[in-house]
């Protein structure tokens, strides 16, 4: 808002300059010549601003006009060029198919050309190894003539040599005689080495056969002999060892024998008894087969069953006292004789008699007043218990109307809701409306205020900081000084200086041939700012100010405001030229120090840089405002959802209260009610439905309301499966939640219901004998009717609420509203009856009772008691023989072990782990070992003395005298081969000379 104020010296200079020089009352005159000229000015501004629009326009029409032809032409030459292309495309597909096949074609003739060229090839390198191998053949034929021949030459050769060389034969021969020599020699000396072998190996054989044999048999005959001695000595003994355990077993084995027949005779004579036994088993099973358990079973029921039994008109009233049994004026009790886990009649009416004792006792004890005080506290509080069930039955009907949505019924909450919702729509509507104009017309201001700055920046040329405007050549009558502030300024600008700067800018305008451009700018802006323009934007300063905002308050940047409070005018009254006046002072000091020069007066004045860079945003700051349309959103209050928040509270309370009330007044029978909303796609048709909590609603709490209908979890309910075994009013399986039973209570024309259900007069309920409660089966089809229940699976009354459990239920339920009431009239009635006796008579009542069953249950015990005495001598005859039966059996195995320890004894082992024929045969085991060791003595002793070895318990110690005489002989052998050869050689060496001597 102040930064005007930082370049206010600027305009303080420019004002000195406006108004310091002019004289205080210009001549009429000039005054008159001015404005004519002016006048003109605009005039011809205006003419050629007509004209330039006129050409634009005229220009603009030969273009579209041209364009459109261009366009039409382009639009038939495409379409043709289509055609053409895709005839093209067509045409060139056929070729390339064609072009493809005869490329195949060539392609497989020229590879089967090169396969035949590449068989010629390789036919040609067959033909050719072959004829290479036949000449190699042939040369190979020719080689072997020539061979043939050669060595046939060679023999002659050979006899003519030999007749020629006679000399060179007999040195031939010389030299063989002499090899065959150096041979002769070589046997004979071999001959002398075989000697020297011989003599050796028989120096070796004399050496082992006297000293190496000897030695290595001496110790381990002298060993041999040792055992010998020992082995003779133990088979004498052992002999007698056996001998004493053959005359031992012969003396004892017999009384084993004996001992072992004894044992088996007693196993025969358990198993003869096993079988009498087993036949008496028999015989006792038939017999308690045949025997009439029915009857027993029959007399033992008798005992246990259940009985009722009673006393009529026992309360003149005909009332009830289910405390002792009494019920509708009658006393009746349903119980077993005689029980082990549960409580007999005589149990229970004993009970009774002492609880009636101690009641009337109770009663005639009190102090006067204290009954009637008891009395009238347990009637109101019955009362009360009454009306808040009945009140929660009220308010349920009462939430259901008001929330439920069912064809042209529309709950009231519901139409709270959406009415609260389209009041905050309404104004939503409004507030983005105000926005959206406040946005509009500050945007349009930016742009034209910019557009003003761009045509300035763009054609008017600032030269070395000096501003020359053509033409101006006096304009120094314009300028002069004043004191700059908001009163100066508003005179300078409004005063008769104002004009004369208007006028200047006009000239300005003029002289860069944008009059009408910068015209249309300054009209758009006045007019947003007074509203008048064409949107029907409201006058901006009037609209900007018009709504409620949060605290701080709006900030503008008000100096103009400031300025036009000063002259006594609204910025809404500005002129045009007004408009013009700013806009190009604006323009003037943007990011600039500004020199303005009198063309050829030679004066130049400097004025003072501006404090912004943006002449746009300044304009917009100064005049429109600091707040983008971000920002004065940010400001501006908007609708609040107070009443939306209040109505979705209101409106899921009384959906959620369904619930919860049926769970004040029936747990755990009780539904969940819930409410259902349309979902929609982007174009608005419902897609199908979803569950809307309370959560949910709040969470989208501008959401426009889409409630469907609420409905019920669970819907329907299935009881549990009926007993056909049971007491149908004692022992049927009570449902566990509301899945198994509830009660609908909203209707089956779902309009509600105009009377309590269940009412507290039992219309579909019940009270059994014991203060239980039931609903009849009645009930249970009509609420099959409404809830499309299936009742196959049920065919009595279905047990509800127990009285053992009427502590579990609060104030507001069904069964604690009857649990009340009829605690208040049982003591009631109870007090009448104590007054008048018939607690007391009937003390009497139930003691005859209880004597006439007493003697009935003696009579029925001592008839099951002889039935059961004879049934249980057969099963106890029973249990014996399987008692026995086992006994003996484990004597048997008794006596099964003793026979294999006296057997074990006899054969194998007893206790000292060898029996007497383990120990005969262990001894002549014994005997035997020593005899064979003996008998291997003597065989190696005898082997020894044969000169063929010595085995021994380690090895055997061979006699290798034989290997060493074998040695021997083969070198004798070799010897002679020698003589031989020596004999052989002498020979050939004869024969030698023979023939060339």
């Amino acid at each position: 808002m102040k930064k005007f104020l930082k370049w206010s010296a600027a305009f303080l200079v420019l004002g000195v300059l406006a108004v310091g020089c002019i004289k205080p009352e210009p001549s009429p005159g000039i005054e008159a010549m001015r404005n004519a000229k002016a006048a003109l000015l605009n005039a011809q501004a205006a003419l050629t601003q007509a004209k330039v629009q006129v050409e634009a326009a005229n220009a603009a029409l030969i273009m579209a006009q041209a364009s459109l032809l261009k366009a039409e032409e382009a639009v038939i030459a495409a379409q043709a060029a289509r055609i053409q292309a895709e005839a093209d495309l067509i045409q060139a597909e056929v070729e390339w198919q064609n072009a493809l096949t005869d490329f195949h074609k060539e392609a497989w003739a020229k590879e089967i050309e090169a396969l035949e060229i590449e068989l010629e090839v390789l036919r040609a390198e067959a033909d050719a190894a072959i004829a290479e191998w036949e000449l190699v053949i042939a040369q190979i034929q020719v080689e072997m003539v020539e061979a043939t021949q050669a060595y046939e030459a060679a023999l002659l050769a050979f006899e003519e040599w030999k007749i020629e060389n006679a000399a060179t034969l007999g040195q031939a021969l010389i030299d063989a005689l002499d090899a065959l020599v150096f041979q002769i020699q070589g046997v004979i000396l071999d001959l002398g080495i075989a000697e020297l072998d011989l003599n050796y190996a028989k120096a070796q054989y004399h050496w082992y056969v006297n000293v190496e044999y000897p030695e290595d048999t001496s110790h381990a005959i002298q060993q041999m002999e040792a055992n010998k001695r020992r082995l003779e000595c133990e088979i004498e003994y052992l002999a007698g060892v056996v001998e004493a355990y053959d005359a031992l077993y012969n003396e004892y084995h017999g009384d084993f024998d004996a001992m072992i027949a004894g044992f088996q005779d007693v196993i025969t004579g358990l198993r003869a008894e096993i079988a009498e036994l087993e036949e008496a088993y028999i015989l006792l099973q038939e017999e308690a087969l045949l025997f009439n358990v029915n009857a027993l079973n029959a007399a033992l029921n008798n005992l246990t069953k259940n009985r009722t039994v009673g006393i009529t008109g026992v309360f003149s009233d005909g009332g009830d006292d289910p405390d002792v049994h009494v019920f509708n004026g009658n006393y009746r009790i349903t119980a077993p004789w005689q029980a082990t886990t549960k409580t007999t009649m005589f149990d229970m009416m004993k009970r009774d008699m002492r609880v009636i004792d101690d009641t009337r006792s109770e009663f005639e004890d009190q102090d006067s007043g204290t009954i009637e005080a008891n009395i009238a506290a347990k009637k109101a509080t019955a009362d009360a218990a009454v009306k808040n069930y009945e009140d929660n039955w009220k308010l349920w009907q009462k939430y259901y109307d008001e929330a439920r949505i069912s064809g042209s019924h529309v709950g009231s909450r519901y139409v709270a809701w959406q009415t609260a919702w389209n009041n905050w729509n309404t104004d939503m509507v409004e507030y983005n409306a105000h926005l959206k104009t406040y946005g509009d017309m500050y945007e349009e201001a930016e742009d034209l205020i910019e557009e003003y700055m761009y045509y300035l920046n763009g054609i008017i040329t600032v030269e070395d900081g000096l501003i020359v405007l053509p033409g101006a050549t006096n304009i120094s009558e314009v300028l002069g000084g004043i004191e700059f502030n908001a009163g100066n300024l508003a005179d300078f600008i409004f005063g008769a200086n104002g004009q004369a700067v208007i006028d200047l800018i006009n000239v300005i305008a003029v002289m860069l041939d944008i009059p009408g451009q910068l015209d249309a700018i300054v009209t758009n802006l006045k007019a947003i700012m007074d509203g008048t323009h064409q949107e029907g934007w409201p006058a901006f300063w009037d609209h900007a100010q018009n709504w409620t905002y949060i605290d701080p308050p709006v900030v503008y940047g008000d100096i103009m405001r400031k300025v036009y409070d000063n002259s006594n005018r609204e910025l809404t009254d500005m002129s045009k030229e007004e408009w013009s006046t700013w806009l190009f002072l604006y323009w003037l000091f943007q990011e600039r120090t500004v020199e303005i020069g009198l063309e050829g007066a030679g004066t130049v004045i400097t004025i003072n840089e501006a404090g912004y860079t943006n002449a746009a945003e300044e304009v917009l700051e100064d005049f429109f405002g600091e707040l983008t349309r971000t920002d004065y959103r940010d400001i501006m209050e908007g609708p609040d959802t107070d009443a939306i928040i209040i109505a979705i509270d209101d409106y899921y309370t009384a959906v959620e209260g369904l619930g919860n009330l049926e769970e004040d007044m029936f747990e755990p029978f009780n539904r969940v009610w819930k409410a259902t909303k349309y979902l929609f796609n982007d174009k608005g048709v419902i897609i199908g439905t979803t569950d809307w909590s309370w959560d949910d609603a709040l969470a989208n709490v501008t959401e426009k309301p889409a409630i469907k209908w609420i409905y019920v979890t669970p819907s329907t309910y299935n009881p549990p499966v009926y007993d056909d075994d049971a007491d149908w009013d004692e022992t049927q399986p009570r449902p566990e939640d509301a899945t198994e039973f509830h009660f609908v209570l909203e209707g089956p024309d779902g309009m509600g219901r105009t009377v309590i259900t269940p009412s507290l007069d039992f219309d579909i309920t019940y009270l059994n004998a014991y203060c239980d409660l039931f609903v009849s089966y009645e009930a249970l089809l009509a609420a099959g009717e409404d809830c499309g229940t299936q009742w196959s699976d049920w065919a009595g009354n279905l047990p509800l609420w127990l009285w053992e459990e009427r502590d579990d239920f609060g104030t507001g339920h069904y069964f604690y509203a009857i649990w009340q009431t009829r605690d208040y009239q049982a003591y009631q009635d109870t007090y009448n009856r104590v007054l008048n006796g018939e607690y007391a008579a009937l003390i009497d009542k139930i003691q005859t009772l209880y004597d006439t069953q007493w003697a009935l249950y003696v009579e029925a015990k001592a008839q099951w008691k002889a039935l059961n005495d004879e049934y249980n001598a057969i099963l106890d005859a029973l249990d014996d023989i399987e008692a026995y039966i086992p006994m003996y059996e484990t004597y048997i195995e008794y006596y099964q072990y003793f026979i294999d320890q006296a057997q074990w004894a006899h054969n194998g082992g007893n206790l000292a782990e060898e029996g007497l024929l383990e120990a005969w045969n262990r001894a002549k085991h014994n005997l035997i070992e020593s005899q064979n060791e003996l008998n291997r003595i003597e065989q190696a002793l005898a082997i020894w003395e044969e000169g063929l070895g010595l085995p021994t318990f380690w090895g055997f110690i061979e006699n290798e005298t034989a290997w060493y005489q074998a040695q021997i002989d083969a070198i004798l052998v070799e010897i002679e081969n020698l003589q031989q050869q020596l004999i052989v050689l002498e020979g050939i060496r004869t024969g030698l000379l023979e023939d060339y001597l």
